[in-house]
C-alpha cells in the first residue's frame, strides 16, 4: 500500500510531502541560505529546554494525580491543571524540532554545494517552510499560554 501524500496533521492543517527543488544560486542566496542556516541552528538549540519542559510535565502528572483526590476545588490545582492541559499539547513541539532538523540538514548540504559545485543546490520546496513557519507560531501561542497558567498558579496565595 502506498504512503499518503499528505497527513491531516493535529492542528487541522495538511502537511506538504518534504520535497527539495534545484535552485541556481547567485552570491546574495548564499548568504541568505547561511543566515537561514543560523537561524535553524538557533531553534535546533532551543530542542533541549523543550525536552527539560517534558521531563518536568511527567513530575507535574504525578503531583496532580496524588493532590487531586484532596484540593480538587482548589484554584491551585486547577490552574495546575489548566497548564497539564497545554503540555499535553507540547507534541506540537515534537514535530517542530524534527522538520527543524530535517530542513538544517537540507540547508547544510544546499551550502555544500554552492561552494563546491557550478552554482545550484537543492534546497526544500516553500510549502514546507511555511508549514514550518505556522508549526512555529503555534508553538510559541502554546508557550505563552502555558506560560501565562503557570505565573497566574504561582501568584496564587
Amino acid at each position: 500500500m502506498a504512503a499518503p501524500i499528505c497527513q491531516q496533521h493535529e492542528l487541522g492543517v495538511s502537511e506538504p510531502s518534504y520535497c527539495v527543488l534545484k535552485h541556481s544560486s547567485n552570491p546574495i542566496d548564499d548568504a541568505k541560505l547561511g543566515r537561514l542556516k543560523q537561524y535553524l541552528d538557533i531553534l535546533t538549540q532551543c530542542q533541549q529546554q523543550h525536552e527539560k519542559i517534558l521531563s518536568e510535565f511527567k513530575f507535574l502528572q504525578l503531583m496532580i494525580f496524588k493532590r487531586n483526590g484532596q484540593l480538587r476545588k482548589e484554584k491551585s490545582i486547577q490552574l495546575l491543571k489548566r497548564v497539564q492541559a497545554c503540555l499535553k499539547r507540547f507534541h506540537v513541539g515534537t514535530k517542530l524540532y524534527k522538520h527543524t532538523s530535517d530542513l538544517s540538514k537540507d540547508v547544510k548540504i544546499a551550502l555544500n554545494d554552492v561552494k563546491t559545485g557550478d552554482g545550484t543546490c537543492f534546497i526544500p520546496a516553500k510549502q514546507m517552510w511555511i508549514f514550518a513557519l505556522f508549526i512555529l507560531g503555534k508553538y510559541v501561542e502554546l508557550l505563552r499560554a502555558t506560560a501565562s497558567y503557570c505565573v497566574a498558579a504561582f501568584e496564587y496565595p
